[in-house]
């Protein structure tokens, strides 16, 4: 099972892995987005592709593969690990809470049962 979830700000969104043969590891990836002005809903992008340009409204793969924010693992007990988190940050903000608070509730909500926090 695979679900992507936005931020509630549209600042990031994460894309959760879910396997039935292993119920109690969660895995997930993140990437930035961008909020479309014209329709209100996040879209994502891929910074200077090499055609000195940006690209807008890219799938979530690429701009993970271009742009990755993170990745990382959260487990039945609540143990979790998050990598390759690189963010620049202009301001203090609560971005960072914002994953963690994200990733742990929709970890109990995949998991379920599986979840013993």
């Amino acid at each position: 099972m695979e679900k992507i979830v936005f931020d509630y700000q549209m600042e990031f969104a994460l894309k959760f892995k879910w396997e039935e043969e292993n119920p109690y590891n969660l895995s997930f990836e993140g990437v930035e987005v961008l909020p479309d002005y014209g329709t209100g809903k996040p879209v994502f992008f891929c910074y200077e592709t090499g055609s000195g340009d940006s690209d807008i409204n890219v799938s979530f793969e690429k701009a993970y593969e271009l742009n990755k924010l993170l990745n990382g693992f959260i487990k039945w007990d609540g143990c979790m690990e998050i990598h390759d988190f690189s963010y620049h940050w202009c301001y203090h903000n609560n971005f960072a809470q914002r994953i963690v608070d994200l990733i742990y509730k929709e970890g109990k909500e995949i998991m379920k049962e599986n979840w013993s926090e």
